[in-house]
């Protein structure tokens, strides 16, 4: 069995500017601003909506959305997590094709 840090699974995608956690039966996502910063979350009860679909929780249960971020941030800083604007800074720019005449 795998030891998971906060008994949780971490999902880090700073390419799409998206982080989640999920915790037992519940899942947060965050969505970062360009400045690597955050920019929302969103918290599902996946054992009553296992898809997702449009009910968020973050307003009905701001403590569970705050406490998950909380641990989702603090996550990704212990392992040193690039952010959005480190993944941009690190890309190399798309090469322009020739232009065949």
């Amino acid at each position: 069995m795998a030891d998971r840090k906060n008994n949780a699974l971490y999902f880090h995608r700073p390419n799409r500017s998206f982080s989640a956690i999920r915790q037992g039966d519940y899942k947060l996502m965050l969505f970062w601003k360009p400045d690597g910063s955050v920019r929302s979350h969103e918290l599902y009860d996946l054992s009553h909506n296992p898809t997702e679909s449009g009910r968020d929780l973050s307003e009905s249960n701001p403590a569970k959305a705050e406490e998950m971020q909380a641990t989702l941030l603090s996550f990704l800083e212990s392992v040193e997590a690039e952010k959005p604007t480190d993944f941009k800074a690190k890309r190399k720019p798309k090469q322009q094709k020739a232009r065949q005449n």
